[in-house]
């Protein structure tokens, strides 16, 4: 994303210092059109690439217009309007954090968010790029022993990926997020938070991870958990996240206590008996 775009008709709304701080990282516009053609028109006198904007505004019908052009766009919503049909909306998009934008601009496109980072690890949204280092990971015998398969057909699994990001990642926020090794790019594995609802009524988020070789035994898990925890706290202001670990699975136990999780009690999850772990903060 290289430039924002306001229109005239939201423009005397914003502050003045939120203005300036924007032209320190993007090109600015102001465009007083209203329909489709003339802004692409706009677009074309001043060079400006459709696929690389954002345009921001408070009028649905102008918005709705630049959507089909297609370009990403950012409701900032006010009364006496309907803000049907837009995954993201907003109403002082000058208090939100600097990440907002970029992430509006990236669910639009269908690009990954980077989440979060740690010392060694980036941690971001999955993406069909990931799929062969996925597969990959599921034929390691310490992971194939305790957590299912990916689907056999690679386009099932791909079309799996491709709603998760929509539906989960989308609507929530957060979900189940790929691990990569700073130094090298390596493919180190998986992890995030997830929406659950537990067969016995409890609802809330859960930790789920997985280390693949040659990253095992090495501190990973441990640095890529406690980013995430850090991370639902400060920045999803969830207090409460549980984990649930197979009884056998020794390793994941004691990873989940290291963490400061406190057992809750044995549960049955999908015709499995696991073990259920919860941590407030």
């Amino acid at each position: 994303m290289k430039t924002i775009i306001i229109t005239g008709e939201y423009l005397p709304k914003i502050p003045d210092g939120w203005l300036s701080e924007l032209k320190k990282t993007y090109g600015v516009e102001v465009c007083e059109k209203v329909r489709k053609k003339e802004i692409q028109q706009f677009l074309q006198e001043r060079k400006l690439v459709p696929e690389k904007t954002l345009l921001i505004g408070n009028n649905p019908f102008t918005l709705k217009e630049a959507k089909e052009i297609p370009m990403a766009v950012l409701p900032v919503e006010e009364d006496g309007f309907e803000y049907y049909g837009f995954d993201i909306t907003t109403t002082e998009p000058w208090e939100a954090e600097d990440v907002f934008l970029p992430r509006v601009y990236q669910r639009f496109w269908d690009l990954p968010w980077l989440i979060t980072e740690t010392k060694r690890m980036i941690i971001r949204e999955e993406q069909e790029s990931d799929l062969d280092a996925i597969y990959a990971m599921y034929e390691q015998p310490h992971i194939q022993q305790f957590l299912d398969p990916p689907f056999e057909d690679r386009g099932e699994e791909l079309e799996y990926m491709r709603k998760y990001r929509k539906y989960v990642y989308g609507f929530y926020g957060y979900g189940l997020w790929h691990l990569i090794d700073k130094a090298t790019g390596e493919h180190v594995g998986r992890a995030g938070i997830s929406p659950k609802v537990y067969e016995d009524g409890v609802r809330g988020a859960e930790l789920g991870y997985m280390i693949a070789e040659p990253f095992t035994g090495r501190g990973y898990c441990m640095e890529a958990c406690r980013g995430i925890l850090m991370y639902a706290l400060e920045q999803l202001d969830i207090r409460l996240v549980y984990l649930l670990v197979k009884p056998d699975n020794v390793v994941s136990i004691h990873i989940a206590e290291k963490l400061g999780f406190e057992f809750d009690k044995e549960i049955t999850d999908q015709n499995r008996q696991m073990l259920r772990f919860y941590k407030g903060f």
